[in-house]
């Protein structure tokens, strides 16, 4: 975990969101109804639609480039590292949300 994907921000109207950051300039490299990611100099400014009736941060989430990302989770779990929501977002994918001792929201990204 050396590099940084991006900045995730939960939206509860992709479609506003997505032509808000279309007004500042930026153009989506990747758009869906849940998922649009907009290049930003090196990084990605990720908007991510929000599920209902879940609660999210109202701030922006790092995410963090990880290889090995299953192992990695497994042993921040072990050193007691408050990890949670191990998942496979697509195929080849994996990620998992990881809260620092301030309850600051990261999310680790990558090869599983």
């Amino acid at each position: 975990m050396k590099t940084a994907y991006g900045t995730m921000y939960y939206v509860d109207d992709m479609d506003k969101a997505v032509a808000y950051y279309k007004k500042l300039g930026f153009e989506p490299s990747h758009q869906s109804p849940d998922w649009t990611e907009f290049p930003a100099g090196g990084h990605n400014i990720c908007l991510h639609a929000k599920d209902k009736g879940k609660k999210h941060s109202p701030n922006g989430v790092l995410i963090l480039s990880a290889k090995g990302t299953k192992k990695l989770f497994e042993k921040m779990k072990g050193d007691g590292l408050n990890v949670s929501d191990l998942k496979e977002v697509h195929p080849g994918a994996w990620c998992f949300t990881l809260m620092d001792n301030s309850s600051n929201e990261l999310s680790v990204y990558g090869e599983p």
